[in-house]
């Protein structure tokens, strides 16, 4: 543990108690000590405390823990040229990090957006009834993933 003074801005000090926090645990300690560089060199963006938090800390009396706060996630809607674009550069193997920030949303909303179309997909295919297997001429109800074979022959080749 460490201590360290910290000026207030009425002019007080606090002494404040530095408690060690494992951030990660790193296989090689080259990489970890280029890691701790950066952090060290890097700006604290996420040091910034919500005012919510802010406004609770700064009250006198008993030091609770704070409840976590939890933001809900608006339904995403996009333009339907946006998201055909977004589909498209999905399908071509574009990261989907990439896609999600030039989109605006978060990785997790444009995941639900990929999923729910690769299930439209899959119900139109389906919806055409059994089809012959191109290769062995068996029936199938084709797939999003192999659309002209059945399961055997795309598993064995």
């Amino acid at each position: 543990m460490k201590y360290m003074v910290q000026s207030r801005p009425d002019g007080q000090a606090e002494i404040m108690e530095i408690t060690p926090v494992r951030i990660g645990i790193i296989a090689d300690p080259a990489v970890a000590c280029r890691i701790v560089d950066l952090l060290n060199a890097a700006p604290q963006a996420g040091a910034t405390v919500p005012a919510a938090i802010a406004d609770k800390a700064e009250e006198p009396g008993d030091e609770a823990p704070l409840a976590p706060v939890f933001v809900r996630a608006e339904p995403v809607t996009l333009p339907q040229e946006r998201r055909e674009t977004a589909l498209k550069r999905l399908t071509a193997g574009e990261e989907p990090a990439a896609v999600a920030l030039d989109l605006g949303v978060s990785v997790s909303q444009l995941r639900g957006i990929w999923a729910r179309h690769r299930r439209e997909l899959q119900r139109f295919y389906a919806s055409g009834g059994q089809e012959t297997c191109k290769l062995c001429a068996r029936l199938f109800t084709p797939s999003v993933s192999n659309p002209d074979t059945c399961a055997r022959c795309s598993h064995a080749g």
